[in-house]
């Protein structure tokens, strides 16, 4: 428009703004007054301030979203290596439960053959002596049987103990992941709140800038409209 020819874009712009174009619309030109230059600069200064606090917004924005996602990196991280370990320890325990087991079983097989082997020389003993057919060789009999009941019975017992520290062990390692892994979640949560409250702090510290500024920018303006008026006088 004719009324601006001359004028800074900027300052120009922000003058529309601040008279609604009432200005332009009573035409006029030749150049801006100096008090209108003054106010246009102003105005330009003040709104260029207001345009960099609000591209900080989307940065802010930007940096929480990093953090939260370095935060969640890491927390799934120290997850992936619990359970790796956890699994690696239940996988060691596992094995040693099927050795046990395997174990229990060769010890009841030499047990038997033992047995076995030791009535069949027994009966050959006794029968070398003509005692095959007494009473002697169902006491034998007899002692052989009690024998093996009880070494089972303490194979057994021996097994029984073994599984049930293992499985110990596997609970204890259980509750130490359950534990972990709780306290890992529960300092993600608090990381959480942490950078949740930076962003409130960063977002209210723009506010009150912008706050600040809008007063500030008031003042100039009263101050420039003072300076004009007593000029004029």
């Amino acid at each position: 428009m004719d009324y601006y020819q001359g004028w800074d874009p900027a300052a120009a712009q922000a003058d529309w703004n601040a008279t609604g174009g009432a200005k332009a619309r009573q035409g006029g030109g030749g150049g801006p007054s100096f008090e209108d230059q003054v106010r246009g600069q102003i105005e330009s200064g003040w709104n260029n301030y207001f345009n960099q606090l609000d591209e900080i917004i989307p940065w802010l924005g930007e940096q929480r979203q990093s953090q939260e996602n370095i935060a969640n990196i890491n927390a799934n991280q120290q997850i992936s290596d619990l359970t790796a370990s956890t699994q690696s320890n239940e996988q060691k325990l596992e094995k040693q439960k099927g050795g046990i087991v395997d174990n229990q079983v060769k010890s009841l097989k030499d047990i038997s053959n033992n047995i076995r082997n030791l009535m069949m020389a027994g009966n050959t003993y006794l029968g070398g002596r003509g005692a095959g057919d007494s009473s002697a060789v169902n006491q034998y009999a007899y002692a052989l049987t009690k024998l093996g009941s009880q070494q089972r019975g303490d194979v057994t017992s021996q097994t029984r103990q073994l599984l049930s520290n293992v499985d110990d062990k596997l609970t204890e390692i259980g509750n130490i992941f359950t534990q972990e892994k709780s306290r890992i979640q529960s300092e993600l949560g608090m990381k959480a709140q942490e950078i949740a409250g930076w962003f409130a702090d960063q977002q209210m510290a723009l506010k009150q800038s912008k706050a600040q500024g809008l007063l500030s920018k008031s003042q100039d303006l009263r101050s420039e409209a003072h300076t004009s008026e007593l000029q004029s006088r």
